[in-house]
């Protein structure tokens, strides 16, 4: 059984991609996002801005052709690509919140209102644990 069929039949999709971001090489002796970005911007991973997270996406599956310190009219490419999918995600994911909002809210206006706030707020959290599982 080849290894990646047998990683994707042990581990969760989220399991693979925090593996592989913590043993990724992202230059000589960097390996893994946290280390980058203690190298590339000195902080750590957690306080990367939008614009940085997707520049160390972008030389990704190859940082020592695509360097993070050395930006080629490609990585600069990817990076905004990047960039745009991140904010598409994030209006994709604020539209579904307030549409689940409208609807939760006129679906359960006749109840009473501590009834009806709890029941929207759990579906959405329930939606957003969701996502982020899937992310």
């Amino acid at each position: 059984m080849p290894a990646t069929l047998l990683l994707e039949t042990l581990w969760s999709k989220k399991r693979i991609l925090e593996v592989y971001l913590n043993l990724a090489e992202f230059g000589e002796g960097i390996y893994g996002v946290e280390a980058a970005s203690q190298f590339y911007f000195k902080k750590p991973a957690k306080n990367l801005s939008q614009n940085e997270a997707a520049l160390l996406a972008a030389v990704l599956p190859n940082p020592i052709i695509y360097k993070v310190n050395a930006l080629s009219a490609y990585t600069k490419r990817r990076q905004f690509w990047i960039q745009h999918q991140m904010n598409q995600l994030g209006k994709i994911l604020f539209t579904k919140i307030r549409l689940m909002v409208i609807y939760f809210t006129f679906s359960k206006i006749n109840e009473s209102p501590k009834k009806y706030t709890d029941y929207y707020i759990n579906k959405i959290l329930l939606f957003l644990k969701n996502i982020i599982n899937f992310l």
